[in-house]
């Protein structure tokens, strides 16, 4: 196809590609043209993926921007403290003898932490204040 003539394609080439030609004169001063042609679908479906891609880098880069900047979450100081001592390792039971509260009170605290931290469970709650905060 890189030798058709433009003007007897051009109605083909308007509906499915882009065709160019360069005209140059040689040393002989002889006319010659070089021409290249490019399917549409294909150049859209290039552009697409980089814009994908941008997309994807820019997104990643303000969640990570915004992420530390939105926790301004207010947790008490029992709540902390349960969440340092299950960053330890602590079962409930442990947490609630040292603090001097019920189990039940403990697993209250647990589900408010995991609330306002808007995670599934207090494993990812202490994996996303450590992430955030670095040492709780």
């Amino acid at each position: 196809m890189d030798n058709i003539d433009a003007r007897q394609n051009e109605d083909y080439f308007t509906l499915f590609g882009i065709y160019a030609c360069k005209i140059y004169s040689d040393e002989k001063g002889k006319d010659s043209k070089i021409c290249i042609y490019k399917k549409i679908a294909d150049e859209v479906s290039m552009v697409i993926k980089l814009l994908a891609e941008k997309i994807a880098t820019e997104y990643g880069k303000r969640i990570k921007e915004k992420e530390p900047n939105e926790i301004k979450i207010k947790l008490n100081d029992s709540q902390i403290k349960i969440l340092e001592l299950e960053a330890k390792g602590y079962r409930e039971l442990d947490i609630a003898k040292v603090l001097g509260i019920e189990v039940v009170t403990v697993k209250y605290h647990k589900r408010k932490i995991v609330e306002k931290l808007g995670v599934k469970n207090i494993k990812e709650a202490v994996a996303k204040a450590i992430k955030n905060f670095g040492n709780i």
